[in-house]
């Protein structure tokens, strides 16, 4: 019985040489033209605020006064 062999050509192997990249690159476009305007901002205005929330604050409670002691057992009163 005979064998037959049917040569192929394989790129895969390390033998082969590299692709050739053939892509052309093409350079960047040139920056947008930039106009710039002269703008004046008018000063800042100064805010009063006139809210009744703003008062002086109250203090806080006194605290409540201390209760009388409770009497021990066996204690009169």
């Amino acid at each position: 019985m005979t064998t037959k062999t049917t040569p192929t050509t394989d790129n895969q192997l390390i033998d082969a040489p590299p692709p050739t990249i053939t892509d052309t690159i093409v350079p960047p476009p040139p920056p947008a033209p930039f106009t710039a305007t002269n703008t004046t901002c008018s000063a800042p205005t100064t805010s009063v605020a006139t809210s009744n929330y703003l008062h002086l604050i109250s203090p806080p409670p006194p605290p409540p006064p201390p209760s009388p002691p409770v009497p021990t057992m066996g204690t009169r009163y």
